[in-house]
């Protein structure tokens, strides 16, 4: 019985080790994936930000543009 013991706890023992592996490489995927995200969403930032100035500088003009043709 005692040797059946160790056998099942040593199967146990490798099990767990498997899984404290997966979840490591589990975590350093997911830190990838984390920086690769918060890049995306800083250049979506900078995009947008790029975006609302071009429209604000093509209301100026248009406003302008507008005045000066009376309307």
């Amino acid at each position: 019985m005692s040797e059946e013991l160790n056998r099942s706890i040593g199967r146990m023992e490798g099990k767990l080790d498997e899984v404290l592996k997966n979840q490591c490489d589990f975590r350093a995927k997911f830190d990838k994936h984390d920086d690769r995200l918060r890049h995306l969403e800083g250049q979506n930032m900078k995009f947008l930000g790029v975006i609302a100035v071009f429209t604000v500088g093509l209301n100026v003009l248009w406003q302008s543009f507008k005045s000066k043709l009376g309307l």
